[in-house]
Parts: structure tokens; sequence; C-alpha cells
């Protein structure tokens, strides 16, 4: 990652990649508080004429801006943050305004991506940053009438700290300092009603709000929007595919990548082993998983953590399997392999249509073998009476002839990607259509369930969109402000 610090309005247009536009004093410190008060969106305009026409549309917008620091008359608010930050403004649209922040934002034009910067979410901001993997970061402080300041250079060197992983040596003493500095003005008794004291401190608050702002065209003006990361897990077959052609819907692939553009984390959740799981996970270039059932994980494509079946457990259902002379198939490593004594299983089942590598040993000893990540039992739905014993573990049917037994935690292994990540629960947001995806709808996050889902899957999912095929990843993710 190549980090560039750039200053003021020349700065800003020779800036390239993900741009941070730097404004601690006080524009972008301001739309922070904002959107923690609840506030939707910001929209960015360069003139209070421009603020004023969309006043007379929109009656509800608040306006907030200033001119050399006194707000605009007219205006709803100035461009106070410690005044923001007493007002209840959930669900409201500001329309802003500043000398220099909010203006400075339309030369940074040659920008892949503008987010603001400021203290109070300048980690938040940077691990979104991170996330986004760009081989360019512009930094810009864009400092006071076309002139450098103090607290804009120290948050853009903050920031690049942050991006490359180093301490700053004595960042709360500069902090102080800055009351000496560009922050004199908060301290002047004649000029408290234009610059209160208390924006002095809200301004130099660090990383208390955990969101980034981005900057994105809506409606022919820059928007600013908070992004709160949020943590997605997709089921594949029914959910991301469509069960008729076996191919990912469209619109979800296209879905995925806009939510990992806005900075979201996005995994796969599935039954499948980690082997077939992971080539289908690259192929729609996804670098994180929560397969085999939740009992592998993936992060950034590389295994974290695979856990195999409870062994004691697992041998006594093939011994009682073998009793009563049930055919097993074994499989002990990640691949397509199985491991089997005797031809029982074949006898009664025959091959399995999936790609199987049969390996036949008539010495196997499953006491033996420590790592069981599956195994399959070969009965009909008929002999299930005669066989009391096989719910003692989890099991899935796909052909009448033969159940799989698989690690069954699908909401376990989401909770503990979570805690690999150090990320809140309630952050999640799951998708799913299929009854083996109950497990993972659950109160403590958002469960989504499609159009095409069971039913009993719907009753217990928060919201239900439209079907996988009728663009229902897509849909519900715009309607939740997931993307735009």
């Amino acid at each position: 990652m190549e980090i560039r610090v750039e200053r003021r309005e020349e700065g800003a247009q020779k800036a390239e990649g993900h741009t941070v536009m730097i404004d601690v004093f006080r524009a972008f410190t301001l739309q922070a508080y904002a959107f923690h008060q609840g506030c939707e969106k910001i929209i960015l305009v360069q003139s209070a004429d421009q603020a004023f026409d969309l006043k007379r549309n929109h009656p509800e917008y608040i306006l907030t801006g200033e001119r050399d620091g006194v707000k605009i008359p007219g205006f709803d608010l100035g461009n106070s943050p410690s005044a923001v930050a007493r007002m209840d403004l959930e669900g409201k649209t500001l329309v802003h305004t500043t000398t220099n922040g909010v203006n400075g934002i339309r030369y940074a034009r040659h920008a892949d991506q503008i987010v603001t910067g400021a203290f109070v979410n300048a980690k938040a901001t940077a691990e979104y940053l991170k996330r986004c993997h760009p081989d360019v970061v512009s930094l810009v402080a864009m400092g006071w009438r076309n002139r450098d300041t103090e607290e804009d250079l120290l948050c853009a060197e903050y920031f690049r700290s942050l991006l490359l992983g180093y301490e700053m040596d004595s960042l709360s003493d500069r902090l102080q300092q800055l009351r000496y500095q560009e922050g004199r003005k908060f301290f002047n008794p004649d000029t408290q009603d234009i610059f209160p004291r208390a924006d002095f401190s809200a301004c130099i608050q660090k990383d208390i709000f955990d969101f980034a702002i981005i900057i994105n065209r809506e409606e022919g003006y820059d928007t600013a929007r908070c992004i709160h990361r949020k943590y997605f897990f997709f089921d594949i077959d029914g959910t991301l595919t469509d069960d008729a052609t076996h191919l990912v819907v469209p619109s979800a692939l296209r879905t995925l990548h806009a939510l990992k553009q806005q900075g979201h984390f996005v995994a796969i959740a599935t039954g499948r082993a980690h082997y077939k799981a992971v080539s289908f996970a690259e192929s729609i270039g996804i670098e994180n998983l929560v397969c085999a059932g939740g009992g592998c994980l993936v992060k950034d494509g590389q295994v974290i953590e695979s856990n195999a079946l409870p062994h004691e457990q697992t041998v006594a259902m093939l011994q009682k399997a073998d009793r009563d002379g049930i055919g097993w198939l074994i499989m002990k490593d990640d691949s397509d392999g199985v491991w089997m004594r005797d031809f029982r299983f074949l006898e009664t089942a025959g091959f399995r249509k999936e790609l199987t590598t049969y390996h036949y040993d008539p010495s196997f000893d499953y006491h033996d073998t420590r790592t069981i990540f599956k195994f399959y039992l070969a009965y009909t739905k008929e002999m299930e009476k005669d066989l009391p014993w096989i719910d003692e573990m989890g099991r899935l049917r796909m052909t009448e002839d033969y159940c799989i037994y698989q690690y069954d935690e699908k909401k376990k292994g989401i909770m503990s990607m979570m805690d690999h990540l150090q990320a809140p629960y309630e952050d999640v947001v799951v998708f799913g259509d299929g009854m083996n995806d109950l497990v993972m709808f659950d109160p403590m996050w958002t469960s989504i369930a499609m159009g095409n889902g069971e039913e009993k899957l719907k009753q217990k999912a928060d919201y239900v969109t439209a079907a996988n095929t009728d663009d229902g990843i897509e849909k519900a993710c715009r309607r939740f402000g997931w993307i735009r």
C-alpha cells in the first residue's frame, strides 16, 4: 500500500486511489457526531443557494454549515459538533456546506473512493481502508483558507500510523497542544458563539466511533453515509445458487462484491466439506468460509480452525452400525476419499452420485482413527423404525438409501468466526433458504430467509426477501442500506 500525504485544495486535485479528506476543525468531526446521533445521510453542497434549493423541495432537511466559521443566515445549524452531539437526528437528512472540508471534496475527482477523516473515527476508517486493499491511499489535510493547519496534518500522521501499524509517540499530548495552535480560537471568550470551547474537546476525542464515512454520488450530489460494518454469512444452494441451473445468481454475485466494496465482511456458511466449499468460494472471489457444517473456519483464505466429529460418540455410532449390519463409509481427511472395511454400504446404497474416491481396507479400524470429519450410514427410510439409535447424532438424509453424519453447528461456527474477528454477534447477518439453515437463524443477529425458502425457516426469519432468482439478496441488502 502506497500512502501519500497531500495538502489543501491542490493536494485534493492530485489525490488518487482511496482518498481520505481530513478536516478535524470541524466539518468531518461534525459529520461523525451527526451519524452517531442517528442521521441517515448528509448531502454535501458548495453554496448556500444549493442548500436552500434542497430545503424548498424537502422542508424536513436540516441545513448546517458555515462561512469563515460563522453560521450561515437562514440555516438551522452552524458547524458545531458539540451542538450536533446534543440533537436527536434519527432518520434525518442534513445538508452541509463549509469553507474548506466539504467544498474541498469537489476537487478530489481522481480518487477511486472518498472517505472523510477526523480523529473521532480514524481507527474505524483506517480499518475500512485496509479491508479494501487499495494500492494507493491519499491523505489530504485540507487546512484552512488554503494554508496548512496543525490538527489536519497531525490527523494525517495518525492515519499513516494506523495504516502501517505503528504507534505514534505522545499523540495524546500533541492533541492537547492543539489548543495553543489552531485550537486557540475555541478558547477566545469573545467568539464562544462561533467557536465554543466544547467543540475543541469534541474534535480531539480519539476513536470514539466505530464507523467510516463514505462519500458517494447520489442524485447529482456528493452524499456522505456512515458504514457500520456487518458480517454476512450466505448459504450456497438455493440462496446464492439457482437450484435449476446450480449457477450463482448474477445479482447475488454482484451484491457480494458490492458488500465487500463497502467494507463489510462476507463469508460462505455451508455444510459442504472444506475441499468442496473452498473451490466454490474461490470461483466467486470470497476468501472467508464457515464450512463443514461449522466445523471448519477459513479467514482470508487460511484455515484458522478445523474440528472433527466427537471421537467417542462417533465410535459408539459406528459400533452400533456394525452390530446391526449397517454399512458405513468414513471421511477421515479433507478430500473426496472415504474408507470402508467391507462392501456393505455399496451393496445397500450403491455408489454415491458425487465424485468419491473409495478406499477399501479390510484392516481399517475406526477406533484408531482420531479424526473423523464425516461418516455415511446406509439405511433406507423404511429401516429407520428398527434403528432407534440413528438420531443420537445429527444426520442429514440426502438420498433414499443413506444418511450423512457430519459436524452440524453452523451457528457455533459463525460465533467462533466472530470471536476470531473480535466482532459483536449482533452485527451478523445470515441468509438461507433450507431447513438445514434453521440452526444459524438466531435472535442474536439478523436472519433473512429467501422467498424460495422453506416455510418454517421464513417463520423464524427477521425478514423474508424475494426469491433468489428474483434478486432477493440484492433487494434485501438495498432495503437495509448495506449497499447503494
